[in-house]
């Protein structure tokens, strides 16, 4: 049996640049993404995580694909028993 597999699509008023940034920079994610930041240096097979310090967790993985600003793909693994995933 295979997994299901979800494709959202989003529209944003803003450039390819600043939404690339939002989601790569450590400061910038922080104003998104509710205190947490995304850490990483973005080169394919390198680790990423998103640390939530409000509360006390983090999601690590694995960086994909980078090709700035157009995409991005890492593996994740919430450290709460779920099985992780692709985004």
């Amino acid at each position: 049996m295979s997994k299901p597999e979800f494709v959202y699509t989003i529209y944003i008023a803003s450039t390819p640049e600043r939404v690339f940034a939002a989601l790569t920079d450590a400061k910038m994610s922080e104003q998104y993404w509710h205190g947490s930041s995304v850490v990483s240096d973005w080169k394919i097979g390198s680790p990423f995580a998103i640390r939530m310090p409000r509360h006390n967790k983090e999601i690590t993985g694995e960086v994909l694909e980078y090709d700035p600003p157009r995409r991005l793909a890492y593996s994740f693994l919430a450290h709460d028993g779920s099985d992780g995933g692709k985004a």
